[in-house]
């Protein structure tokens, strides 16, 4: 966090007391910030490197629109956490068992939802 603003999510080049700065970005498709620390990190709260099983960080989708993780409170629809918040609507839960991946997608954070497909997932 920098004053108000949450960077999330941030990464060092390693996993120790000694890392100086960390890399964060808001979304892979936005330019990524460069953050001096002014005190060690918190390793016991950071997450493990990416691996099978994980939630992508960010998708996009089949109609185009991108999307990334929130943070915080998440919207619902019956059955359906919508906790990706995209540029023209809300999503729920990737469905990663076949391929293509899809997502249920809320359009314009209407009371509909419609499966789409994911053509690009960033996980990290």
């Amino acid at each position: 966090m920098v004053k108000n603003e949450i960077y999330d999510p941030c990464v060092s080049s390693s996993a120790s007391d000694t890392v100086t700065a960390v890399v964060c970005a808001t979304a892979p498709w936005e330019s990524a910030y460069l953050l001096r620390l002014t005190s060690k990190l918190p390793l016991q709260a950071g997450n493990q490197p990416s691996g099978a099983g994980l939630t992508a960080w960010a998708v996009e989708l089949a109609n185009g629109d991108r999307c990334v993780v929130g943070t915080g409170t998440n919207s619902q629809l019956p059955g359906v956490t919508l906790g990706y918040y995209c540029h023209s609507g809300l999503a729920g839960q990737l469905v990663t068992d076949v391929e293509p991946w899809t997502i249920q997608y809320n359009p314009n954070r209407t009371s509909t939802l419609e499966s789409l497909d994911v053509t690009t997932a960033w996980k990290i």
